[in-house]
């Protein structure tokens, strides 16, 4: 979730971590009041006393001389969204957070429709924005137009018959009385290839990540965001591509098993090793044995943190050594499904569930028998300080939820959204949906973790 780092997945082999991802959508209602996963404060928790200086911390290297400490977090604000919403992210300078969904069903088949809304902070640090509750483009919104905060970059990709659309489009927000937004550049790219489109980070630019079907090859291109053609190749690898950190110079490869994790149609394969590279140099830093299924893998925005999520919790890895720094364990009955890091690797965010228990054949959930609906689950989240290992912050929600930390600071977006048990957001008057375009049925709050 979120995307954080890139809430917002980045993996080439989605297996697990499209699981994790339906299960935090498929949150449900709560009652009445209920909006107020982490947004609303912890009333039912002490303050958590702020953490003692360490006298060496476990920090990656080449950390800055001076940092901001970090410590239990104030609350920046929070503004109502649209259940519609469901994924959040920051702009390349942190000063935008925009939001987007999938428009279900899309109005134009083949052509995917997104729902987005693009919050600006204000110089304390709060949220604001214009009066429409959010506003409809076609393809998937990567980033904002870095000389124009109120336009957006959308990529889509639209087959039917002997045509073919790919191309990169400026939509100019908002909407006019009509509810048009107008497009300002359209830009046609040759290659239908590409499974991961997001801006540079100095927003200059477009990152595209695509597999030579020839050779098998990784490459992660840089375009120009109004043309569309290539600037460069800044990274080519024979490896299966999983994560690229938000400053551009960290990625991070995977070698696969040839078997699959277990048998049957649709089965993952197993991971056997990540490989950690240089972007700028295309030198690998260094290697780390996996050996399971699709593991969770998160960067740091500054590419020099590392952290790996399996069943037994969340280790953080120097991401340009590959020492291990620290290791986070789940609670109880619970297992690690995702993390995320702050810009500069101070942050940790660890999303758990309950452990998966299984049923007895013919039993309550067996085959043959009459079992009831499966409950909705909990998610439960705890922020820790990685110097200390102290914990920040933590709560738990059954709400679908996305979160992102910002680029430049230790602050973190949480987006959350009322949704029926069995589907995503729906379309305003649709079955599941809110009642009205203006209903509010999500929030979006930010918290500044920043002592």
């Amino acid at each position: 979730g979120g995307f954080v780092g890139t809430s917002i997945s980045e993996l080439a082999r989605e297996g697990i971590t499209v699981v994790r991802k339906l299960i935090l959508l498929s949150g449900g209602l709560l009652a009445a009041t209920a909006l107020g996963i982490g947004l609303a404060g912890d009333p039912a928790q002490p303050p958590v006393a702020d953490p003692p200086p360490a006298a060496k911390p476990a920090l990656v290297t080449d950390a800055p001389k001076t940092e901001v400490r970090v410590g239990p977090p104030r609350q920046r604000g929070i503004v109502n969204t649209s259940s519609l919403l469901t994924s959040v992210r920051w702009s390349a300078d942190g000063k935008q957070v925009i939001l987007t969904g999938d428009v279900h069903p899309s109005p134009v088949p083949r052509l995917p429709t997104t729902a987005v809304k693009v919050f600006s902070l204000a110089a304390d640090g709060t949220l604001s924005a214009g009066d429409r509750p959010w506003d409809q483009v076609a393809g998937e919104v990567i980033g904002l137009d870095p000389a124009d905060p109120h336009a957006v970059i959308a990529h889509f990709s639209e087959a039917g018959g002997i045509n073919i659309r790919n191309q990169l489009v400026r939509y100019q927000l908002p909407a006019d009385d009509k509810g048009k937004v107008k497009a300002i550049i359209r830009a046609d790219l040759a290659d239908d290839s590409v499974y991961l489109m997001r801006m540079t980070a100095d927003g200059l630019a477009v990152l595209a990540t695509r597999t030579d079907e020839a050779t098998g090859a990784t490459e992660i291109r840089r375009l120009h965001p109004t043309s569309g053609q290539q600037d460069r190749v800044l990274f080519r690898t024979n490896d299966a591509f999983m994560v690229l950190s938000g400053n551009d110079t960290t990625v991070v490869t995977a070698v696969y098993e040839d078997r699959p994790a277990t048998a049957g149609p649709g089965d993952s394969f197993v991971v056997k090793e990540i490989h950690v590279w240089d972007v700028p140099t295309s030198k690998q830093r260094f290697r780390w044995k996996i050996g399971q299924a699709e593991p969770e893998i998160a960067v740091s925005h500054d590419g020099k943190l590392l952290a790996i999520t399996d069943a037994k919790g969340v280790l953080l890895l120097d991401g340009l050594t590959g020492k291990e720094v620290r290791r986070y364990v789940g609670g109880p009955g619970r297992v690690a499904w995702s993390s995320s890091l702050s810009h500069d690797g101070r942050i940790t965010l660890v999303s758990e569930g309950a452990a998966p228990v299984a049923a007895p054949p013919g039993g309550p959930g067996g085959p043959g028998a009459g079992a009831p609906p499966a409950p909705r689950q909990a998610v439960y989240f705890t922020v820790y300080d990685n110097a200390t290992g102290k914990t920040l912050k933590k709560w738990e929600t059954n709400l679908g939820v996305d979160f992102a930390f910002a680029p430049n600071r230790p602050t973190l977006a949480v987006l959350e959204w009322r949704t029926t048990p069995s589907a995503p957001a729906a379309m305003p008057g649709m079955p599941g949906g809110p009642a009205s375009r203006d209903e509010p049925t999500g929030r979006l709050g930010l918290w500044d973790f920043a002592k």
